[in-house]
């Protein structure tokens, strides 16, 4: 299987990611919030924020 190419802003996506300070910290409610409107716009059982940085998702 081919690896999936590095988009061109890859370096920036991972500044604003570091940035934003929300990798390995506890549960917040804003996500649950998103989360939650999410699955009832879209009428699903799981929704989820998934955060992707350099090495893990």
């Amino acid at each position: 299987m081919k690896p999936p190419d590095i988009p061109p802003d890859e370096d920036a996506r991972l500044a604003e990611l570091c940035s934003l300070n929300v990798l390995d910290t506890i549960a917040e409610e804003r996500f649950d919030r998103l989360t939650r409107m999410a699955r009832r716009l879209f009428g699903v059982d799981v929704a989820l924020v998934s955060l992707v940085d350099e090495n893990r998702q």
